[in-house]
């Protein structure tokens, strides 16, 4: 038995090396120097400006799956602030290149619309799933 468990914490310990070994690679891919133009690839995350933008990415794309999974419960208010967000991500997007602190704030602006849209779209849903009353089981005090 003893060796069983240490055959398996050994085989999680060559996994988690891996795993990050990988990780490590694709950072320093992503911050290699495009060929060319001779920048340095902003939306890679290794700047606050891509780490901005990456996060803003996230929680877009995460609350875009989840609004296109439950369409038909997500209510107005939570789709307004997912347009809204999209609008900020694009003006970030837009903004990378020429203005630094611009494009922070409107990425932080995506972030802060996103998670909005999330709190909105899980209560949309929740209240869609919540059974209805029944009658007759009023309360008397």
């Amino acid at each position: 038995m003893p060796i069983a468990i240490g055959a398996g914490v050994l085989a999680v310990a060559v996994v988690l090396v891996l795993v990050l070994y990988r990780a490590r690679s694709h950072r320093r891919a992503a911050r290699r120097v495009e060929p060319g133009d001779g920048q340095v690839n902003i939306e890679a995350g290794d700047t606050p400006v891509g780490r901005a933008l990456s996060t803003a990415d996230a929680r877009l794309r995460q609350i875009t799956d989840y609004v296109t999974r439950h369409r038909d419960s997500i209510g107005a208010e939570a789709r307004a602030r997912v347009d809204e967000a999209k609008g900020q991500l694009a003006a970030a997007h837009d903004k990378a290149a020429s203005n630094h602190t611009e494009a922070i704030a409107h990425a932080n602006g995506a972030s802060r619309l996103a998670a909005q849209a999330q709190t909105l779209a899980n209560a949309d849903v929740q209240a869609a799933h919540r059974p209805p009353p029944r009658r007759g089981t009023a309360s008397t005090r």
